[in-house]
C-alpha cells in the first residue's frame, strides 16, 4: 500500500486544514497509470498505457498487456486484468480491485473515433528512435508512440534494416513529416 500526498476529484493537491494530506495512493497511482500517456511523468517518462490507442482496436488483449506491463513499471503485482469490450470496464488487482469506468475518463476520450493506418518502417543506418519519430511523425514527441507500438524503450538502439511500425494517427505535425517525405530526406543523428 504505496503512502504518498493525495489529489482531490479535480486532480489537485488534496489539503485539510492547511496541510497535505497523505494516505493510500493505490488507487490514485493505477488511476494516473492507466489514464496516462507516456511522456507525462518526468521521472519515468515510459509509464502511461495511452489509453486512447486502444480505442477502436479489433482486439483488447494488447490493452491487457500494456496494463500489466506499466503497473508493474511501477511495482505493482498483478493478479489479473481483463477487459471487456463491451463497456470498456477492466478489473486489475494491486492489493484491491477497481474499475475502469470509475475513473472519470473524459467523455470525449471514451467515445474518440480514430482510423489507424499502421504502416512498417525501415530503419537506416545511424537512425535512432528521435530520429524516426521526428521524420515520420514531424515531432519527438512521436517517439512514445513508436516505442509503444513496437515493445520497444526510447532509448534502444535501432538496427540498419529494423522494421519498425508506425501509426499515421500519431502524427504530431503533418507540414514537417510532408517536408522530410517530399525531399526524400532521412533524419540520422546517430545511435
Amino acid at each position: 500500500m504505496p503512502q504518498d500526498i493525495l489529489l482531490d476529484e479535480n486532480k489537485n493537491l488534496k489539503v485539510e486544514n492547511g496541510d497535505l494530506v497523505i494516505g493510500d495512493a493505490t488507487q490514485q497511482n493505477i488511476i494516473a497509470i492507466v489514464t496516462g500517456s507516456q511522456g507525462e511523468v518526468r521521472s519515468s517518462p515510459v509509464l502511461g498505457t495511452n489509453p486512447k490507442r486502444f480505442l477502436k482496436a479489433t482486439s483488447l488483449t494488447a490493452l491487457e498487456e500494456n496494463v500489466r506491463r506499466q503497473l508493474r513499471l511501477d511495482g505493482a503485482t498483478i493478479e489479473r486484468v481483463s477487459v471487456d469490450p463491451n463497456d470498456f470496464a477492466m478489473r486489475a488487482n494491486w492489493e484491491k480491485d477497481f474499475e475502469l469506468n470509475d475513473l472519470n475518463l473524459e467523455p470525449e476520450v471514451q467515445k474518440e473515433s480514430r482510423i489507424s493506418n499502421i504502416y512498417e518502417y525501415k530503419v537506416q543506418s545511424n537512425q535512432n528512435l528521435f530520429d524516426v519519430a521526428l521524420q515520420e511523425l514531424g515531432g519527438v514527441k512521436g517517439v512514445f508512440a513508436i516505442a509503444d507500438l513496437n515493445s520497444l524503450c526510447i532509448t534502444d538502439i535501432l538496427a540498419s534494416g529494423q522494421v519498425l511500425e508506425i501509426d499515421e494517427a500519431d502524427i504530431v505535425n503533418r507540414g514537417v513529416v510532408n517536408y522530410f517525405k517530399s525531399r526524400g530526406y532521412f533524419i540520422k543523428t546517430g545511435e
